[in-house]
């Protein structure tokens, strides 16, 4: 316990003395933004809780009606003293002989075609609440990083044309300030779930919290300053692109731990990364 607060409070040192510099993003922006995604969550599961019941009125609601008349069939049939089978064969006559019926089995149908359409559209609103999920969704940065490396190849191709290379880099500053909105919203989100977490981990989820936000600042400052040279080096800029993502992963997967995310969960996720690509 002595061993990793010690840690903890170098990691903490560490972390403030690389953030001398321009900050990227502030933690008022951080928390800002982790109100808009709590309300966003909020919304997606009342969204889900109302499409859940409009789907099971809307299967049941046929078959209530298709039950009552065909109670209304089986009364008159008692009432004529028929027997079992006789009941059956008149219930199936009045569904598939009769305008009534008809209308009974199309209502049926439509039914359960809402039904599928309805559990289509949950599927939009049904996730997991994890940071994996976020990433992926919201603040996909592996895909902004492999996005910027590939822009970094064509500045570095002599073969490319002085109207490549122009675009490329274009192209290579918006995509860095797109990084910038993905770390901040995946520090909002973090800074949201850490409100939702148990004491304990909640301790333990803000520290971390507050280490990411340094070391993401400290290295989007230090890219900024690689794109803002007089003479950019391309080769030093990948390093720093490739350190940021390895350093990224690994802060998903630890908070991963601390916020509980199961095996069924990190499925999910894979699995829409599959339908994605």
């Amino acid at each position: 316990m002595k061993f990793s607060n010690i840690s903890l409070t170098f990691l903490i040192f560490v972390s403030s003395t690389l953030c001398t510099h321009e900050l990227m993003f502030t933690h008022k922006e951080i928390n800002e933004q982790a109100l808009i995604i709590e309300k966003k969550m909020t919304r997606d599961r009342y969204i889900v809780y109302g499409l859940t019941a409009l789907s099971l009125a809307q299967q049941m609601y046929p078959w209530i009606a298709m039950y009552q008349k065909g109670k209304a069939v089986s009364e008159t049939n008692a009432a004529e003293q028929l027997s079992m089978l006789q009941s059956i064969k008149a219930a199936f006559n009045h569904l598939l002989y009769t305008k009534e019926g008809w209308i009974s089995l199309v209502q049926a149908g439509v039914s359960l075609g809402g039904g599928i359409v309805i559990s289509n559209i949950c599927n939009t609103f049904i996730h997991p609440d994890t940071l994996r999920w976020y990433v992926h969704s919201h603040a996909p940065y592996v895909l902004t990083l492999t996005m910027m490396k590939q822009q970094i190849v064509v500045l570095q191709d002599d073969t490319c044309e002085a109207d490549q290379k122009l675009e490329a880099q274009k192209l290579l500053h918006l995509l860095y300030d797109r990084l910038v909105q993905q770390s901040r919203l995946m520090c909002a989100y973090m800074t949201y779930k850490t409100k939702q977490l148990d004491d304990e981990e909640k301790e333990v989820a803000q520290r971390t919290l507050h280490i990411l936000i340094d070391v993401q600042n400290n290295y989007l400052f230090g890219i900024a300053q690689q794109l803002k040279a007089t003479v950019v080096d391309y080769q030093e800029l990948e390093k720093m692109l490739c350190k940021y993502q390895k350093d990224s992963n690994s802060h998903v997967n630890h908070f991963a731990v601390i916020e509980g995310e199961t095996i069924e969960e990190r499925y999910v996720v894979k699995q829409r990364v599959k339908r994605s690509l």
